[in-house]
């Protein structure tokens, strides 16, 4: 079994696309969003100030990723937790993907797709980056208030650099690897011996069937070969970098890196 984790906007869509494609293994499936049943009971979007059909999708939504992380290891943009490690990692024999992308591209696309975002989103790119994220439950950061959107990607990608340190069949693959050599980057992993043929295809159009502004493969290549901090004003990108002091990111994505 394969399970991928990776931040929104990371290109799990795009990985678990080509997984399905070229590997003869189960991919575990992300927790439930909300499902027909519990729909059946969302208040409507009109029915009152004393109920909310968006915090009861979220309040549904942490509830399945807590009740099914033993089935499939919960929600795919969730931290990796000891509960993730002990209670499906371990026991599944699961071979864990963490997917990750530079941090500059990253923002930007957050900030234009905030998914799952319940809190105020500035539309100012600067103030966006420097505001409080709210977390959900099912993020898996124990603090639900976080300082802003760097520290929220840090937070994950460390908590990905400790399942590596106790998990053996765990890889971390960036995003731009995976887009630009997605041969030799998936060779790298434990999942290389289960594919299917001896060609590895990209998906010619977006992997992602909603968000804004989807792009073709040629695009997607384009933008993944010029990813840089240098692409963010100046007072932002000292922002970011001070921001990703000590973390795996800077290992990653180090300042020169492009």
């Amino acid at each position: 079994m394969v399970k991928l984790l990776g931040e929104r906007s990371t290109g799990t869509h795009l990985l678990q696309k080509v997984l399905q494609q070229h590997f003869d293994m189960e991919l575990a499936p992300s927790s439930s969003g909300v499902t027909k049943e519990q729909t059946r009971h969302l208040p409507g979007r009109l029915a009152g100030r004393w109920s909310s059909r968006r915090a009861s999708r979220e309040a549904l939504q942490d509830h399945n990723h807590f009740v099914e992380l033993p089935r499939n290891g919960g929600w795919k943009h969730a931290a990796a937790s000891t509960r993730f490690l002990e209670c499906f990692a371990i026991p599944r024999k699961a071979i864990v993907i963490c997917l990750f992308r530079h941090p500059a591209d990253w923002l930007r696309s957050m900030h234009r797709n905030p998914f799952h975002g319940i809190g105020h989103i500035p539309r100012d790119f600067s103030a966006f980056i420097r505001s409080p994220w709210i977390a959900a439950a099912r993020d898996e950061l124990g603090e639900r208030l976080i300082e802003n959107p760097v520290k929220l990607y840090a937070a994950k990608a460390q908590s990905y650099s400790w399942l590596v340190e106790n998990r053996g069949k765990t890889s971390l693959v960036t995003y731009e690897n995976l887009i630009l050599n997605p041969e030799e980057t998936l060779r790298q992993t434990p999942v290389w011996p289960f594919r299917s043929g001896s060609k590895i295809d990209l998906p010619t159009r977006s992997a992602r069937p909603f968000g804004r502004r989807p792009a073709n493969l040629d695009e997607y290549r384009r933008r993944a070969a010029a990813v840089s901090y240098d692409t963010l004003s100046d007072s932002d990108r000292d922002f970011v970098l001070s921001e990703l002091s000590g973390s795996i990111l800077l290992d990653l994505y180090p300042p020169s890196s492009r």
